[in-house]
């Protein structure tokens, strides 16, 4: 799996604390894997850091040797996406699915907010000075980061966001180990659409 694996989630907890708390900061975490993945080593870093026996997941496309592989390292459940904590969508996951994916994610209740889902979602290349303009709390002004998720999607996450607490996370990787995460108090632009 990975080479350390207490230092290797230590530094992704950090990590992932400061890229909530900064939206739209691209960081590396990176790993060497000793066996095959079935996703990107920044992907499997981050579930190995958030899931325990306690939580709940999913993964999307029914990848069913990483859907396995996650529940031997971390003994968190595998889930319907509905129920889910945390749903996966790797590289090789069609748009559709992902969009799909989002639709079915749970926003959590006004009670309890915080049982809503958090997205992770694998992309080929995250980078900066990209296709979205991010603004809200962690961000000075704004921020500019590129990432290949479509139209659909964004316009869907506008509306799993709209009752703020209520809302969904989401933490992007790449196939070089990158990370950037939007939380659900992330104002998304769209450069196309918005001029």
């Amino acid at each position: 799996m990975v080479t350390n694996f207490v230092h290797d989630t230590q530094h992704t907890y950090r990590v992932l604390l400061d890229n909530m708390s900064k939206p739209g900061k691209i960081s590396s975490i990176e790993s060497k894997p000793e066996q095959e993945l079935h996703c990107f080593p920044a992907t499997f870093l981050v579930a190995l850091t958030l899931f325990d026996a306690e939580v709940t997941f999913h993964v999307v496309e029914r990848e069913t040797k990483l859907a396995n592989l996650l529940s031997q390292y971390t003994v968190a459940k595998q889930v319907a996406i509905e129920k889910a904590d945390y749903i996966i969508s790797t590289n090789n996951s069609y748009s559709k699915e992902v969009l799909n994916a989002l639709k079915k994610s749970c926003v959590g209740t006004l009670a309890d907010p915080h049982q809503s889902a958090t997205l992770i979602v694998e992309q080929q290349n995250i980078i900066e000075n990209g296709n979205l303009k991010l603004s809200g709390p962690g961000i000075s002004e704004t921020h500019s980061v590129g990432l290949e998720v479509s139209e659909a999607f964004w316009l869907e996450r506008d509306r799993k966001i709209k009752e703020y607490p209520l809302g969904i996370d989401l933490i992007f990787t790449d196939q070089n180990s990158n990370i950037v995460c939007i939380p659900r108090t992330t104002k998304v632009h769209r450069k196309e659409v918005d001029k």
